[in-house]
């Protein structure tokens, strides 16, 4: 299994950006490889969500169960999708009153090797552009509220 991470630091109270990565609804709207986005079940902290996606012309979805600690992090098991193991972690860290360590952890074996050697190629291309669209979406968001 394959193992890919990242963090930055957002100028963001963590229950702030916790709310944008929590609101899976919202995914078509600023994650351009995501198509649309379908919660299934949802119940208590348990979120049963499904993703269509198109990575790099490749066409899928996946289904995770996300177990949701408000404010503090997220834990997604996969249900159905491409991979033949698939988990991934949020994490928000308060560092100070307005400011936010956020860690996105993904470990990870895909079914089909031809779509692993494509995803191989560019998955850095895709966790930057993903921490870069929740962290554009906030400031979009913020924006907006002004």
């Amino acid at each position: 299994m394959k193992t890919i991470q990242r963090s930055i630091e957002i100028q963001a109270a963590h229950h702030n950006i916790y709310n944008i990565v929590a609101d899976i609804e919202q995914y078509p709207i600023f994650l351009p490889w995501c198509e649309s986005s379908e919660i299934i079940q949802n119940h208590s902290n348990i979120v049963i969500a499904k993703l269509s996606l198109n990575l790099f012309g490749f066409r899928t979805s996946i289904t995770t169960e996300n177990q949701m600690q408000k404010s503090e992090n997220i834990k997604m098991t996969l249900k159905s999708g491409p991979f033949r193991k698939f988990n991934a972690s949020w994490f928000f860290e308060p560092q100070s009153v307005s400011t936010t360590q956020v860690t996105y952890v993904m470990n990870y074996q895909l079914i089909n090797p031809l779509v692993e050697k494509i995803i191989e190629k560019n998955i850095d291309l895709f966790i930057d552009q993903l921490m870069r669209s929740f962290t554009n979406q906030y400031n979009q968001e913020i924006t907006n509220q002004d």
